[in-house]
């Protein structure tokens, strides 16, 4: 009885494995609900206020007349204000903007609603060589969890050694303990080595393979204390020809703090014809293994896509009303619209009776 059971189990399986192997799925899906539901018409029905082909063509018209170069513009200028990760200036500058913008496309009732995140900041670093009397600025990495690359008061002295890629072979015949080390980007998690060998910091600069994969590989999901950094552009050459060279002492000071900081959403109505509301948003914020160096123009184009939607619907009647939302603090868990949906919509009638009526927003 075994034997017999377990060769149903084995047919049983086989035959759904060859259901969507060997044969096409979607036939055999068929076939089975034919056989259990029997043939069926499927009546197809209009959706109600659906558009007309002249509806349809006058709106390809209007998206038609985008300006390209208007698009980069837009562009451009939110990259302009330097960093727009949470605490920094450029995400002030990015809210403040986007408030003109609506206030001047039209929208009605534009709103900013301000909300507060904690961020790592950075307080700036640099590096002293010693033998020459340089000052190269550097920039915080983003902490190991909680452990930012804040240094000691006076800061740390070191002798620049290069790394390269970090392999234990590539210290071979280095002093590394007590180094301060410059790597390639591109090491993955060996800068975890020169750390391990007694090296009191680690410098990175772009060598050619810049990734959001190697990003990652920058800092850990655990406190451990390895001070990282980055250098920037020609800062960075003369730093990799001082560590190649051999023999430069050190000074490198640096400071990140934990900090409340204060970041804003924005919004505005499109009103139109018919009851109902449809929420459009976008996050304007950004995000970089480097936080004072997120410029975000990736992150930027959602935000840039919605002002040109925003701009081409202004000129219309809309059958529903649209809500323009640009959110902020997108990186830190969502929270951006977490505290738009906190304040405005929530699922539970015990929250959601808790909301000021005007303060309630419903929306498809």
């Amino acid at each position: 009885m075994r034997t017999v059971g377990k060769g149903l189990v084995f047919f049983a399986v086989a035959l759904w494995l060859s259901s969507v192997t060997l044969f096409d799925p979607e036939k055999i899906t068929d076939r089975v609900l034919r056989k259990l539901v029997g043939d069926t018409q499927v009546e197809v029905k209009t959706v109600p206020g659906r558009l007309g082909q002249e509806e349809l063509e006058g709106i390809r018209e209007e998206l038609g007349t985008i300006d390209p170069e208007d698009v980069r513009r837009t562009l451009a200028q939110f990259t302009s204000w330097g960093s727009r990760a949470v605490g920094y200036l450029g995400n002030r500058k990015a809210y403040e903007y986007i408030k003109r913008e609506f206030e001047e496309i039209g929208l009605e009732r534009v709103t900013a609603e301000e909300f507060t995140v904690t961020v790592p900041v950075d307080k700036g670093a640099s590096l002293e060589v010693l033998s020459t009397g340089e000052e190269i600025p550097l920039y915080c990495l983003w902490p190991n969890e909680v452990k930012t690359p804040t240094l000691p008061e006076g800061g740390i002295v070191g002798e620049l050694i290069y790394g390269e890629r970090g392999e234990f072979g590539d210290f071979n015949g280095k002093q590394v303990k007590g180094s301060i080390v410059v790597m390639d980007f591109n090491c993955g998690q060996n800068y975890i080595n020169a750390r391990m060998l007694g090296a009191k910091a680690v410098i990175f600069f772009d060598n050619g393979v810049v990734n959001r994969k190697q990003a990652e590989d920058k800092f850990l999901r655990v406190p451990v204390d390895i001070p990282r950094f980055w250098a920037e552009g020609e800062d960075a050459q003369r730093l990799l020809e001082l560590a190649r060279f051999g023999g430069h002492e050190a000074r490198l000071r640096a400071k990140m703090e934990w900090e409340n900081v204060k970041t804003w959403n924005v919004y505005g109505y499109l009103p139109g014809s018919e009851e109902g509301l449809i929420v459009v948003e976008a996050y304007y914020d950004a995000m970089s293994v480097v936080p004072r160096l997120a410029v975000g123009a990736e992150d930027a184009c959602g935000i840039t896509a919605l002002l040109q939607v925003a701009r081409t619907l202004s000129r219309f009647r809309p059958k529903y009303s649209v809500l323009f939302l640009a959110t902020s603090a997108h990186f830190q868990g969502l929270s951006g619209v977490s505290d738009f949906l906190h304040r405005h919509s929530r699922g539970s009638r015990y929250f959601r009776d808790r909301i000021p009526e005007e303060e309630r927003i419903d929306f498809k």
